[in-house]
């Protein structure tokens, strides 16, 4: 980071320091201040300090007795006045906070930018992989419905079934493919199944499935429910290969 360009100056310190001092020697003090932050330091050297302050040698000479004490040396062989250093170090400091504090903000805020495209990204991508890109008459194709309304087989309305559908969560959907080819193989005769609205709306997939009781097993006796449940399976594996 680059050097201030200025530094605070207590009027009040200044005063009782050089109270006693004369306009020429206050400015010549002033200026050699000066010289030090923005060179870092003032040369040991009477000649060079005169031309970097603006006076004459004898002029410099006259109040050297004054302005010496105020820039002892230092182990550079450079002149410094120790105050200006202590202020110089708390200024850039205190520079230094306000320039993390400021680069911190800056990549909380790239971050939070940055997440935010990523989270829209993200909710770009569930949509796409939620509804096919695939148009029919003007409307997108919901995927899992559509896997529904392929496999269940008394159809009815499709728009009020698809209306149902998106009312259920994705765990019933899961349960509901794997209830509709048995629900099918149950009822074998179409009339007395629901329409795909009705089936839906009234969740039929939580009910139990139950084949008629009419037919006998092979020893005339009525089947029980676990034969029943037998042959159920086995119209299921004959029809849908499950």
């Amino acid at each position: 980071m680059g050097k201030p360009p200025a530094f605070q100056f207590y009027a009040n310190d200044f005063m009782d320091a050089t109270r006693m001092w004369d306009a020429f020697a206050c400015g010549l003090y002033i200026r050699l201040l000066c010289v030090q932050w923005t060179h870092g330091s003032i040369p040991d050297d009477q000649r060079r300090i005169a031309k970097g302050a603006g006076c004459d040698l004898a002029e410099l000479q006259r109040e050297w007795y004054l302005i010496e004490p105020k820039f002892p040396i230092c182990e550079d062989g450079t002149r410094k006045n120790a105050r200006l250093e202590v202020v110089r170090k708390r200024q850039q400091t205190v520079s230094d906070a306000r320039s993390g504090a400021a680069n911190a903000r800056w990549n909380s805020n790239a971050n939070a930018s940055a997440n935010d495209n990523a989270k829209t990204k993200q909710r770009k991508v569930k949509v796409k992989e939620k509804i096919e890109v695939e148009r029919e008459g003007g409307k997108l194709k919901d995927e899992s419905f559509e896997k529904f309304w392929t496999a269940y087989e008394r159809k009815g309305n499709r728009k009020s079934a698809e209306q149902e559908w998106q009312k259920i969560s994705p765990e019933d959907h899961s349960a509901i493919m794997a209830n509709v080819p048995r629900y099918n193989a149950s009822k074998p005769d179409m009339q007395f199944r629901r329409d795909g609205e009705r089936y839906l709306k009234h969740r039929v997939w939580e009910d139990a499935i139950v084949i008629p009781t009419n037919k006998t097993a092979t020893n005339g006796q009525a089947r029980t429910q676990a034969e029943r449940d037998a042959e159920l399976d086995r119209i299921v594996d004959e029809r849908y290969g499950l």
